[in-house]
């Protein structure tokens, strides 16, 4: 039988990216300055995004990778660091970083193999079903998670690092009581969706004014994944608009939890924000979000080769992720959170590579194996998911900006205890979700 073209294009793909990994390995040997070992990475993940360029969740999920890809070009081909910190800034730390990653994005190529987006699910017709006390039980959630969640000074009053503000999980955790708003809203009843969409805005207003990001671009895909069936229908040339729409204002969110005067030169001069959209850069390096999050996997890698963390807190750091769901983070060792371990003899601004994280967890395998299980999660929302399956897979699939480059913890936390609050209310509310008929596009 033959092929189709997208079984040739899944083999060009494997094949292209074994062919250069090879090649970054042998290099990395012999040199780990050269420049092979991230080219590597650029074209795997150009390929990752030209393969999945008509799977909408996956192809939004590619292009977040590139854009983390491709800063190191400045620092391989024209020597300009990434980011102001100096301690791990020197190619061959860049170079773990990329090689792991790498190795990262072919696992979850692999394991994402074959997914077509008609298999995505009809979430209307598979998984919401009105039910009251189930809506009315997440709206109460909602409520004080917004109240809650962060209080002190907003960027109006001064910048994101310098206010005295609150920052609470309970703000970030928001998002789930708001996907049980989603489950189980009244489709006909006019207040219930406006009540929807009104806390949808108080939160993403809420966020931007104590410059969060991370948490609008969650919600954001939570809402549009949801109510049009993971952008099954939606073409992927409005995608990539809205994208753009969307990085524009995540970069102005940016630039005014910075300096938010800076925003009034930019709006008299709009060639200067032009300008700064483009290069982003500062006179002797590079900033921006990737930058940052690049420096910080590096830094992971050098507590490693400096045998600053021991292989026992390594492999108890692990375990600690798998369980962190069951106590709160000031009940684990220093250890168990990374981007803090040691951070003030080796400090950054946090964060990290899901590659990095699990390369000092595991060593060599972890990046492996944590590349094929986020892809085999992914890949369950493709294969008529049950209820659990269908709250996990989705939590994951939004939240892939946490934990993909800040922290992975929330992989077995916040996606956990949203699973785990979803499935109970649905429970509680007599939901009787395997007599719902789950229907998939032919």
């Amino acid at each position: 039988m033959k092929r189709s073209p997208i079984h040739q294009a899944d083999a060009l793909l494997i094949t292209a990216g074994l062919f250069s990994l090879t090649a970054s390995s042998v290099m990395r040997w012999l040199d780990p300055n050269s420049s092979l070992i991230w080219i590597s990475l650029f074209i795997l993940a150009i390929g990752f995004c030209i393969r999945n360029y008509k799977n909408p969740p996956i192809f939004i999920l590619s292009t977040y990778i590139l854009y983390f890809s491709t800063p190191p070009y400045h620092l391989y081909f024209k020597g300009v660091p990434l980011t102001g910190w100096s301690q791990f800034q020197s190619i061959s730390n860049f170079s773990d970083v990329i090689y792991y990653l790498n190795w990262f994005l072919l696992a979850f190529t692999i394991s994402t193999l074959g997914l077509n987006k008609s298999n995505l699910p009809k979430c209307w017709e598979n998984y919401q079903k009105h039910s009251t006390p189930a809506f009315y039980i997440s709206l109460i959630f909602c409520c004080l998670s917004i109240y809650f969640g962060l209080s002190g000074e907003t960027i109006l009053e001064a910048s994101y690092y310098q206010g005295e503000t609150e920052r609470s999980s309970l703000h970030e955790y928001f998002i789930i009581p708001f996907f049980g708003l989603l489950l189980f809203h009244k489709k006909t009843s006019g207040t219930h969706k406006a009540t929807v969409y009104l806390l949808f805005f108080i939160f993403i207003i809420k966020t931007a004014l104590y410059g969060g990001r991370i948490e609008i671009l969650q919600i954001g895909l939570l809402l549009v994944y949801f109510t049009k069936d993971f952008l099954r229908d939606i073409s992927t040339t409005r995608i990539v608009a809205s994208a753009t729409v969307a990085y524009l204002a995540f970069t102005i969110i940016g630039l005014a939890r910075s300096d938010i005067l800076s925003l009034a030169n930019y709006i008299t001069n709009p060639a200067s924000l032009v300008d700064t959209l483009i290069t982003n850069n500062q006179p002797d390096y590079i900033s921006s979000t990737a930058t940052e999050v690049l420096y910080s996997s590096a830094r992971l890698h050098g507590l490693v080769d400096l045998e600053e963390i021991t292989t026992f807190q390594r492999l108890t750091g692990f375990l600690m992720f798998l369980f962190n769901a069951a106590a709160p983070s000031s009940f684990w060792p220093d250890f168990a959170n990374l981007s803090r371990f040691k951070s003030f003899e080796f400090p950054s601004n946090g964060g990290g590579l899901i590659s990095s994280y699990f390369y000092v967890w595991l060593s060599f395998i972890g990046p492996i194996l944590a590349g094929w299980f986020c892809g085999k999660i992914i890949s369950a929302l493709y294969k008529r998911p049950t209820k659990s399956i269908f709250f996990y897979s989705t939590l994951v699939l939004i939240s892939f900006p946490r934990w993909m480059t800040y922290n992975p913890t929330g992989l077995m936390k916040f996606c956990l205890v949203g699973t785990i609050f979803l499935y109970l209310i649905s429970r509680l509310s007599a939901i009787n979700f395997k007599n719902t008929k789950i229907i998939h596009a032919t």
